[in-house]
């Protein structure tokens, strides 16, 4: 799975992968989820045009593909099929495509041994479900097909899978809902999972023990809160920890019609804080991270790029 933001170049890469495997001979399929996707990749098509998959999908169904036919035999014979833009797929029309690859290829492996390299963003459209909530699109998401192909080693609590990632049995049992919860629908986490922290310092300390050299630090490690008052909160005890001196940057507020000017004054405005734009007070030293938020003018980074202030 090739999973990157939007504009990092996954639609080249995608690219890339076809020529090389065309270049030494073999067959490379193409194929996106959409058919403007599809037009970005050369011999792209849509996975439904490609794989036959039934608009109407019901358990153990198949592609529309016979064992002796011509699509079929290309299908034995490919080397790579290149996914794009998977994550607006519902998982149940992978699964059709995983079945019928078995049944063409005669191979009950995962896609019958055809190596399948999806690219996509989990972080834009997911596929859309009919007033369904967030529980029903993560429940037709690809990822929830994955969990099928992994295998777990259940040990100290862990799960251990294929790449060595490590899992918590607790956060997997979160996820599948298997848990029980009180009247209040809350989890009890269990002891093992938390800290006795009573102040945001001792977090900070816990995860960042200096601040010295910390851009590698920083990269690897992060500190998760559910409101932007407490990232605010949290960067600003960081951003004093660096060494260094501290500048300080102000934003320009101001109401473009003057003549609703008198009913909001500046200091009202430079209390607004509002999602994706940065605070009307910005700090930063020398060695800080930050964060792109909207890139204006230099070309080369997409938003969302994390860096280092060096001047």
């Amino acid at each position: 799975m090739i999973d990157a933001p939007g504009g990092t170049g996954k639609t080249f890469l995608n690219n890339l992968i076809l020529a090389k495997v065309r270049s030494s001979g073999d067959i490379a399929l193409s194929v996106a989820s959409s058919g403007i996707a599809a037009t970005l990749m050369p011999g792209g098509r849509t996975a439904h045009s490609r794989f036959k998959i039934p608009l109407t999908i019901k358990d153990n169904n198949l592609c529309n593909i016979a064992r002796n036919s011509d699509t079929a035999n290309l299908l034995r014979n490919t080397k790579i099929i290149v996914w794009d833009e998977c994550p607006m797929m519902r998982r149940e029309s992978f699964q059709t495509v995983d079945r019928t690859l078995q049944d063409v290829c005669k191979n009950n492996a995962p896609f019958g041994r055809i190596l399948i390299a999806c690219s996509g963003d989990f972080r834009q459209l997911l596929p859309v479900v009919k007033r369904g909530n967030y529980a029903d699109v993560e429940n037709a998401c690809i990822k929830k097909l994955w969990r099928k192909f992994r295998k777990f080693d259940l040990k100290n609590n862990m799960c251990v899978d294929e790449d060595g990632l490590m899992y918590s049995r607790f956060l997997i049992d979160v996820g599948e809902d298997k848990l029980q919860k009180n009247n209040n629908g809350e989890i009890e986490l269990p002891k093992d999972m938390v800290l006795p922290f009573r102040r945001i310092e001792d977090s900070i300390d816990f995860i960042y023990p200096s601040f010295e050299n910390s851009a590698e630090l920083f990269s690897k490690k992060c500190v998760l809160v559910p409101v932007n008052e407490s990232v605010r909160n949290i960067n600003s005890i960081c951003i004093r920890r660096f060494p260094g001196n501290m500048k300080e940057y102000c934003s320009f507020n101001s109401v473009c019609d003057g003549t609703n000017a008198t009913h909001f004054p500046i200091e009202f405005l430079d209390s607004l804080e509002m999602s994706g734009l940065p605070p009307h007070k910005l700090e930063l030293k020398k060695g800080s991270p930050i964060m792109m938020m909207r890139n204006l003018d230099h070309p080369g980074l997409c938003n969302g790029t994390r860096l280092i202030i060096e001047e």
